[in-house]
Formats: C-alpha cells, sequence, structure tokens
C-alpha cells in the first residue's frame, strides 16, 4: 500500500513539473509520462523520478530528454525550445 502511495505521488510530482515548465494541460503531461516510458522501455515511476530530478537539477538521461522533448512537440508543435529538456 505504502509503495502505491509513493508512486502515485511521485507520477504527480513529475506531472506538476511538466505542467509548470512546458504549460500544458494535466492530462498532456500523464501522456506524455506515458510516451516516454513506452518508448525508452523504462517503467514509468523511473521515469517520474528521473523528470522531479530533472527540475531539481540533475541530469535526464539523454533518451529520455529527447523522448520528452518528442512527447511535447506531439502536443504543443514545434515552437521556441528555450524550455525544453535536457
Amino acid at each position: 500500500m505504502r509503495q502505491a502511495v509513493d508512486s502515485h505521488a511521485k507520477g504527480d510530482q513529475a506531472i506538476g513539473v511538466l505542467v509548470a515548465v512546458h504549460r500544458i494541460e494535466p492530462a498532456a503531461g500523464v501522456e506524455m509520462l506515458r510516451e516516454v516510458s513506452q518508448h525508452t522501455n523504462v517503467r514509468l515511476r523511473p521515469v517520474a523520478g528521473m523528470v522531479i530530478d530533472w527540475a531539481l537539477g540533475e541530469f535526464l538521461p539523454p533518451s529520455v530528454g529527447r523522448e520528452l522533448e518528442a512527447a511535447l512537440r506531439r502536443r504543443v508543435g514545434a515552437g521556441d525550445d528555450s524550455d525544453q529538456p535536457g
């Protein structure tokens, strides 16, 4: 039960990071995390942790950064990339 609560909280925090940084809707943040998880073959919880760590100034693995950028482009189109992760 505790692991489920922690996992849910981590996912919510990562969605919040994506919403704040990229000015997207929460549903788009959820989909972005899912897509990154699927395209990198990394489970959702570790992807969420990487996004949170990135927001705190840590290194974002290049494969995850590329997939986040691609997922964002699919949602908002290619525009100003100054907010792009990586």
